[in-house]
Parts: C-alpha cells; structure tokens; sequence
C-alpha cells in the first residue's frame, strides 16, 4: 500500500515517525513492533514521560520566524502550573497525575489527551490506525489520478478521430479540461449546423 501511494517506507512507517506521532520513546516502538511487551508506569509516570518526549520532538516557530522548542516555563504556563511546580511534578514518583493540567499541555503541543494517557499497546495502535487510513485516502486519490488522466488521455483521442484535432497537452489541469468541453461543444453546434443547412449545390 506505501508503494502504491508513491511513498517512502521509512518516513512512513520508521521509528522516529512511530515514536513522534505515539509519544512513546523509539525503544519501545521498536519493543511493540516485535510483538515484545513493554513495562508498564503509573499515570503519572507515563504522562511525564509523553511530555518529556513532546517538548524534545515537537517544534513551533518563534515571533523572530525561527523554530525552536517549547520551553520549560512555558509549558508550566500552559498547564496552570510554576515552573517550580511542574519541575517537581516531572521528577516526583508519582508524575504528572493531575489530568486538568495535562489538558492544557495538550493543546499547546496540539495534540489529544489520549497522546498522554493511552496505554504503549493503544497508544501505537491508534497511530497505526491512522496512518491506515491516510494510506487508504492516498492510494484512493492516487487511482483517481490515473483514471482523471486516462479518461482525458480517451477524450483527446476522441476528439481527434472525430474532428482532426491536433494533440494537446492536458496533463490533468481542470481549466484544459473545461477548454475542450467548451471547444466541443462549440465544434458540436458548427457539426450541427452543418447538418441542418445540408450539402452546397
């Protein structure tokens, strides 16, 4: 299916790709993707994790158009929480338990809540799920494509056949395409006429 879709296995289905969009570190991608089982945290433990793993991989760009990372007091902000507080709370056994301050990181990085709270096994089957289904669009469209240009590839050579055209180039472009429905028709009306008005004496 990635090859159907003209894409690059590796920037599809590679650790760093799986590990991004999951949240979980690329060991443990690589665990569950050997049908290996991966230890479980608390809540708390795991949510410190994802976060950790967010601001490490995750990017915004700065009011001077450069990208850089979020940083710590920032997402203290977000969270409703002190730089001191959430420093304690990444470190502490116990994590970042307290969901309401989880949701507010989870809008400045722009993702769901079950980024932090899925279990590894749901949180790789979701991304998974979704990339199935992008693959499946792709694919979709990309047929699509084919037949689009087929179909006009058929039509040009009707025209040709029925009035002597010279080839054109479509190349898929819809304002081509509406050019020869126009030049058709036009072609179609003079046929007509011709019709009607019947042979010259």
């Amino acid at each position: 299916m990635i090859q159907r879709a003209g894409l690059d296995r590796e920037e599809v289905l590679g650790l760093s790709k799986l590990s991004y969009e999951s949240g979980l570190p690329e060991s443990k991608v690589q665990a569950l993707c050997a049908g290996q089982p991966v230890p479980l945290e608390g809540i708390g433990q795991q949510v410190a994790e994802r976060i950790q793993i967010a601001q490490q991989t995750r990017l915004f760009e700065g009011a001077d158009g450069t990208a850089r990372h979020y940083s710590w007091p920032e997402i203290a902000s977000a969270a409703g929480m002190s730089p001191q507080g959430i420093y304690k709370a990444m470190k502490s056994a116990r994590g970042m338990r307290d969901l309401e301050y989880v949701d507010g990181i989870a809008r400045l990085f722009n993702v769901k809540l079950q980024f932090f709270t899925d279990l590894p096994t749901e949180a790789l089957d979701r991304v998974l799920q979704q990339i199935q289904t992008w693959l499946l669009e792709m694919t979709v469209e990309r047929q699509d494509q084919q037949l689009h240009r087929l179909e006009e590839a058929n039509h040009l050579a009707d025209l040709r056949d029925r009035y002597g055209l010279l080839d054109m180039a479509a190349r898929g472009n819809p304002k081509t395409m509406q050019l020869l429905g126009l030049f058709e028709s036009v072609l179609e009306e003079a046929a007509e006429q011709r019709r009607q008005e019947g042979p010259k004496a």
